[in-house]
């Protein structure tokens, strides 16, 4: 008996994912993380950790306008090269040598 029931639990997956989707009213809607996304600002941020930061870059690529991450050689313990890969797909990353302080 259990498979009858994995299989009506898939349909109930299709189903929900096409009404999220729009599919059934011919019409787009944005989910709430897809307008979330699309006011995402530019900002000066400071990467706190390795995975902090990247999760940072990747909000930084969809924001609007420019953002620069200060500490990102936290960053870079993690992830080498991370400017030249994310290049490769079309992002716009750049390195900016900051003064230090005194």
């Amino acid at each position: 008996m259990p498979a009858p029931q994995k299989r009506n639990a898939d349909r109930g997956c299709k189903k929900e994912c096409a009404q999220h989707s729009g599919l059934n009213s011919g019409k787009f809607h944005a989910s709430p993380f897809e307008r979330f996304l699309k006011r995402l600002q530019g900002a000066e941020i400071s990467s706190p950790d390795i995975r902090a930061g990247m999760a940072l870059l990747i909000a930084a690529l969809v924001a609007k306008g420019r953002t620069t991450i200060h500490n990102a050689q936290q960053i870079d313990r993690g992830y080498q090269r991370v400017e030249e890969r994310l290049g490769a797909v079309g992002a716009a990353i750049s390195r900016v040598d900051v003064p230090g302080p005194g």
